[in-house]
């Protein structure tokens, strides 16, 4: 939703003194909040921000840095978040009241003092002003589901039986066959380098009678230990990439333990579909135990 140019300028006092908060003492938000408004290009992509931070190592936690900061921003309309066209992948827009109040924004960064000196609603100092407030809806939040949450996997429980010691050796290609049968899915999904999903489906159903759209990602035996971000593709970018499916539901599915920072990076990830998305987000992992839940 873009913010009212007119509300905007009746409040720019509290506009400029709030985009200053927002940005705070965290460089790295600024570094973004600079990036975005430097130069006479509108837009900048999600890419571009990340490239920023090239003391990061790997690229996905680069990706992740920059969209965690340009989310927070877009979360206070300080940036208008939009789909770059020709990726059809995130990028961010600038506003135009903040373009012409930047230099401003940024000095009160640097002195934050300096706010005391600017009237306010909250500090109404110098002239007497009229302050409207902006009602502006908060964006829909993604929902962290388990296999009990999801209608089609709850009512199939132990429909399709596997013995447990085998479980862990089970090979990436049996269990998509598997979660294919468990949801009807007929259709074929051959792996290859740059696919988005292991399988795409719109024969899940989150609720009874309520099909998405679902996209996930299968780990196998060819993992090895806990699952952590690393081992998600070779260039640790598979979530990035599930996460570009047109879906409304993500699983990471793997036979054994899975690091809560796979969860922390869905998360990111999900937040930023959600910004966008006009349906609910879902998102989730199904690990060994759950497996055992669902197939023994």
């Amino acid at each position: 939703m873009t913010q009212d140019v007119s509300d905007l300028r009746a409040n720019a006092n509290e506009a400029i003194v709030r985009a200053a908060q927002v940005i705070g003492k965290s460089k790295q938000r600024r570094v973004i909040f600079e990036a975005i408004y430097k130069g006479k290009r509108m837009i900048k992509t999600a890419e571009e921000l990340a490239n920023l931070f090239t003391h990061i190592k790997p690229q996905n936690r680069r990706r992740i840095l920059a969209l965690d900061c340009a989310r927070a921003l877009v979360n206070d309309k300080l940036v208008e978040q939009v789909k770059d066209p020709k990726t059809k992948r995130a990028a961010y827009r600038k506003v135009g009241f903040y373009t012409k109040h930047r230099d401003r924004i940024l000095r009160i960064v640097d002195n934050p003092k300096g706010a005391e000196k600017i009237a306010t609603k909250q500090n109404p100092i110098g002239k007497n002003e009229a302050w409207v407030r902006i009602l502006v809806p908060k964006a829909a939040q993604p929902v962290f589901v388990t296999v009990g949450d999801i209608y089609s996997f709850a009512t199939n429980r132990k429909s399709i039986k596997i013995n447990p010691d085998l479980l862990r050796n089970i090979k990436e290609e049996e269990i998509k066959e598997r979660f294919k049968k468990i949801i009807k899915e007929s259709g074929v999904f051959k792996d290859w380098g740059g696919e988005k999903s292991d399988l795409y489906s719109t024969r899940v159903q989150i609720r009874k009678g309520k099909r998405v759209a679902t996209a996930i990602v299968f780990k196998g035996r060819a993992t090895k230990g806990k699952l952590t971000p690393e081992k998600m593709g070779k260039r640790g970018d598979q979530i990035d990439r599930l996460f570009q499916s047109a879906a409304e539901l993500f699983l990471v599915v793997y036979p054994g333990q899975i690091d809560e920072s796979i969860v922390n990076q869905m998360h990111v990830f999900a937040l930023a579909k959600a910004t966008t998305s006009k349906s609910p987000i879902y998102y989730g992992v199904i690990d060994h135990d759950d497996l055992l839940e669902l197939f023994s």
